[in-house]
């Protein structure tokens, strides 16, 4: 911690800018995701590099009553978690960076900012970013502004951090927000908790089947959301009969996100997939998320990649973790077939690569399908066929169960073999980790 004299000569130039009147008010929970910027010499946007993002847009709480913003950090993608603190880092319990209103829309945050790694240090520091923060009917977006101390913009949105890193970085938060316990469609369901159970909190009925939201909560409401079928999508978010079909999944929003709700920093989020087998198995559970380590609670090691999968492919589907069972009545199978459909075109038939995890034990153990256990059946559709006793089973060895985590994606690299062989070759000096490993963090 450091010494109030210290901190008050390091604090009191970042808030020499006058404020005006907040013309917000009340308290907004929301999500952001960061991204980092680096400049290996003069910071213009031609030389600007991209290090990195959050594996996850993770939340954040305005209260513009009384003039702070809280966020979570979690990792960034090239293994690094990162923390946004009070100025000094004084507070043991939560981190409220204190909000400015500059005026034109404008809202400066002065924060800290670490990222953690005890090979390089720990480094701190105390610096602020100012955001474009505009309201509309769906709520507040907040955008991050090129924003310089010395008023000379370098086109890259963030503020400069000097001498912490071996470049200069920038840190690029944008986000969007909803008034804390609010209720933006009217139909009795607060935001918050229309998000917890992974509802649209602007719909009153998510899945467009005419039924609202709250009816289909069954008789138990939030506390134990109805799932007619058991195939573990609650019946709010699966339309019509879907929902009464175990072996049918439709309403599935792609990489953990709400159906129709997009976070604007990945193109397929809020975007939904129906998953339907065409053999005798039915769905007993189901869920998706972005295609990253688990960070958040461990400090990562210095040469580690939170990316799971093949270095330098990005996987804008993210992964679809599916469990399946025998079909009631119905003679057992010894491999459960597939069909997948996404709301967007796949990659081309040559393009297309299907990767799945081989241990549940090891999160980036992810292998290619080979081609001949999948096809593209037309431009939005994926069959696939899992064996019981096939490496890609997730489910204990012996039982009657399959388990997969599947994670399509296009092949932007070249020289893969989609035929699920091991060569591949990837430009190594363009992947995030060996760029982070040449700019190591002091």
């Amino acid at each position: 911690m450091l010494p109030r004299l210290i901190l008050a000569l390091i604090v009191c130039p970042l808030l020499a800018e006058a404020s005006t009147e907040m013309p917000l008010n009340g308290r907004y929970l929301g999500q952001y995701r960061i991204v980092m910027w680096g400049c290996p010499g003069a910071c213009n946007a031609d030389a600007a590099t991209r290090l990195g993002e959050g594996i996850r847009d993770v939340a954040w709480t305005w209260d513009f009553d009384e003039g702070w913003v809280s966020m979570e950090g979690t990792a960034l993608t090239v293994g690094f978690p990162y923390e946004v603190q009070d100025l000094g880092n004084e507070s043991d319990t939560h981190n409220r960076a204190q909000v400015t209103y500059l005026g034109d829309n404008r809202y400066r945050v002065d924060h800290g900012f670490q990222i953690y790694n005890p090979n390089v240090g720990n480094p701190r520091t105390e610096t602020l970013t100012v955001f474009e923060i505009t309201e509309s009917d769906s709520g507040l977006a907040m955008i991050t502004l090129d924003h310089e101390v010395d008023g000379l913009a370098d086109g890259i949105p963030g503020t400069q951090i000097h001498g912490v890193f071996p470049m200069t970085v920038q840190p690029q938060m944008d986000g969007w927000a909803l008034p804390d316990n609010n209720d933006t469609s009217g139909d009795g369901l607060s935001d918050a908790l229309k998000l917890q159970l992974g509802l649209n909190p602007r719909l009153q009925d998510t899945d467009n089947d005419g039924l609202p939201d709250i009816d289909e909560l069954g008789s138990l409401g939030a506390e134990a959301p109805a799932d007619s079928d058991n195939d573990g999508l609650i019946d709010a978010l699966e339309p019509g009969d879907s929902a009464l079909d175990p072996q049918r999944l439709a309403g599935l929003a792609l990489l953990g996100t709400v159906p129709g709700l997009s976070t604007g920093s990945e193109p397929l989020a809020g975007e939904v997939i129906s998953v339907t087998t065409l053999t005798p198995w039915r769905f007993v559970q189901a869920s998706t998320d972005l295609m990253v380590q688990d960070t958040e609670n461990e400090q990562a090691s210095e040469d580690r990649d939170a990316t799971l999968g093949a270095p330098g492919l990005k996987y804008s589907y993210g992964r679809i973790r599916l469990a399946l069972e025998p079909a009631s009545n119905a003679v057992a199978t010894d491999s459960a077939t597939l069909s997948i459909t996404t709301p967007q075109p796949l990659p081309t038939n040559d393009e297309l690569l299907v990767y799945l995890q081989t241990n549940r034990n090891e999160p980036d153990s992810f292998k290619l399908l080979p081609s001949s256990s999948w096809q593209r059946q037309d431009d939005n559709t994926l069959v696939l066929t899992i064996g019981l006793d096939s490496e890609w089973n997730l489910a204990t060895t012996g039982s009657s169960r399959i388990e997969l985590t599947v994670a399509p994606t296009r092949n932007s690299l070249g020289g893969i073999e989609r035929s699920g062989g091991a060569a591949f070759w990837i430009p190594m000096a363009l992947t995030i980790s060996t760029l982070m490993r040449m700019i190591r963090i002091r």
